[in-house]
């Protein structure tokens, strides 16, 4: 008695209003070449152009031969490609073919994909012998230089890299952490010195990457991904070639980092954060043999399937997530739509479970994704606002604008940080105001080589017409990367927080300040913000309607 796989046949193509697909072939079980007994595809609005037939029983280890079928009424139109060509060799087979190549992509699998019985342990957490590396852009430790020539290390004041590393520390857990390193060693021999001390010392592990390259991916990410991911497509002619040129740049700073992890990944599991690092799942799982337990999580949103199927370079990212074992987003429509593109472009199926999750059938093996925002931490937040720091800067900006209220601001030089709108709203609205007041945008300066010098620019000339117009300063720009002591000296002294961004991923300041200013807390946030689906008491405005802003 033969061996029998089990396949499903997956087929690309769009198809006009009435037309149906079916597959036929060599085999009694793909009809014989008669289109009467040939074997019909289906799809719907969530899969479309993506056909699939049920799953289908084929004898393993023989040759078949098979067409797909065009079929509208009566008519029956075989496709013009060569036939295509069929010898499985597993039990378990999904087939994805197009109408563009006669080429098919096979995917194996140990489980049953027409049966799934994956279920996700929810009760899984962390433990004390679980060990872990972790890929951020930036490390949590920078490193300069001293005068003496000797090494000086410095916890950073990220949002939540410095967080993370803090609990990882405190833990009994094994991590190493790489990102990039804040300072270039002069010599090889300083190269291996930094590695070994921040490694010992700090269990961080510093990647060194060539101007010239961590320049194009910069600029590959500034330029194309992130608008991307904002549901932005940006058609002039620096995006576009940046598309194609640059390409070839991401991939390889994503294969660097990957190699470096792999180089002392003995079984860890895998945590891989931001949209600069999508292709390193793909890049690890294929250079090892073993199952790796990989974990993503995106701080950006993620566009609908409309926007990305207009990116070249679509299937690349969306198969490399999918080598994740878990993706996480901060809010549930960035996990939606993510969802759906894999639905959309690459025909995989959803499967909900409970606790809340999403189950991603990537033929045969189940990817959860969830939906999970980052917080803050109210006792550091506390500890900080009593130093003796904070409130010395907090006693010299109250000298310093007493006795006009503080609208507060804090924003990167972004174009979707709807800086401009601003300006001209707090403009338009100063002279209804019962006492006098001044705007304070703090511009934080971007960590990345490719700095948005024109927006920064427009915004700063912006401000001085705005003010030589009133004959008075009524916006004050400073541009610092301010301490969190000074951070939250401004939070402190300010009677408001504006947050008009056009979209974020998920901004944490709203709870910083609701922290630091207690029941005195008014914050105005825009309703595209990802933070305000999550907090429901601020004042939600539209940042483009300027004149009711």
């Amino acid at each position: 008695m033969e061996e029998l796989a089990h396949v499903k046949f997956k087929f690309s193509k769009e198809t006009n209003l009435g037309e149906c697909i079916r597959v036929v072939g060599s085999h009694d079980s793909l009809g014989s070449w008669d289109p009467e007994k040939s074997i019909k595809l289906l799809t719907d609005p969530d899969t479309y152009p993506y056909w699939a037939t049920s799953v289908l029983q084929v004898p393993l280890n023989t040759v078949i031969y098979y067409k797909y079928l065009y079929i509208k009424g009566e008519t029956v139109i075989w496709e013009s490609l060569p036939n295509r060509k069929l010898c499985l060799t597993q039990k378990r087979v999904v087939i994805i073919d197009t109408d563009k190549s006669y080429i098919s992509k096979v995917f194996y699998s140990d489980f049953d994909f027409s049966k799934p019985e994956e279920l996700f342990d929810e009760t899984c957490s962390l433990s004390d012998s679980d060990s872990i590396l972790i890929l951020t852009m930036a490390l949590p430790v920078a490193v300069s230089k001293g005068l003496n020539g000797e090494f000086e290390f410095e916890q950073t004041k990220g949002v939540w890299q410095s967080q993370l590393y803090s609990v990882l520390s405190k833990r009994k857990n094994e991590f190493l952490w790489f990102g990039l390193s804040s300072y270039k060693p002069d010599s090889e021999e300083e190269k291996e010195r930094l590695i070994k001390t921040m490694k010992e010392q700090f269990r961080c592990v510093p990647v060194f990457i060539e101007d010239s390259l961590l320049e194009e991916h910069e600029k590959f990410c500034s330029l194309v991904l992130y608008k991307l991911l904002h549901n932005i497509i940006d058609l002039s002619i620096e995006a576009t070639e940046c598309s194609f040129k640059l390409w070839t740049s991401y991939k390889r700073f994503n294969i660097l980092f990957s190699e470096q992890m792999l180089h002392y990944y003995n079984g860890q599991m895998i945590w891989v954060h931001g949209a600069q690092f999508f292709l390193v799942p793909s890049f690890m799982s294929r250079r090892t043999k073993e199952i790796m337990n990989i974990g993503f999580f995106l701080h950006h949103p993620f566009p609908s399937s409309e926007i990305l199927r207009m990116f070249p370079y679509r299937e690349a990212i969306l198969h490399a997530l999918c080598c994740c074992d878990l993706i996480g987003f901060h809010l549930f429509p960035y996990a939606r739509n993510f969802l759906s593109c894999c639905k959309r472009v690459l025909g995989l199926s959803v499967e909900p479970t409970r606790g809340g999750y999403f189950g991603l059938n990537y033929y045969g093996r189940h990817i959860m994704v969830r939906s999970e925002h980052i917080g803050i931490q109210p006792e550091i937040i506390e500890t900080i606002s009593s130093s003796p720091e904070f409130l010395s800067y907090s006693h010299e900006l109250i000298s310093k604008y007493h006795p006009n209220r503080i609208i507060l601001s804090i924003d990167a030089a972004h174009e979707l940080a709807g800086i401009s709108m601003k300006f001209k709203a707090f403009e338009q609205a100063y002279p209804k105001m019962k006492s006098k007041a001044i705007f304070i945008q703090v511009l934080v300066p971007q960590q990345t080589l490719v700095e948005n010098a024109k927006i920064k620019d427009q915004v700063c000339q912006l401000a001085d017409l705005i003010n030589s117009r009133n004959n008075q300063q009524l916006i004050e720009i400073v541009q610092k990367n301010l301490t969190n002591e000074e951070r939250y000296a401004y939070m402190k002294i300010s009677h408001a927080l504006l947050i008009n961004c056009i979209k974020d991923g998920l901004c944490l300041q709203p709870f910083e300040y609701l922290v630091i200013k207690r029941e005195k807390c008014r914050i105005a946030l825009s309703e595209f913000a990802g933070v305000s689906t999550a907090v429901n008491s601020p004042k939600k405005i539209n940042p483009f309607n300027v004149l009711s802003n």
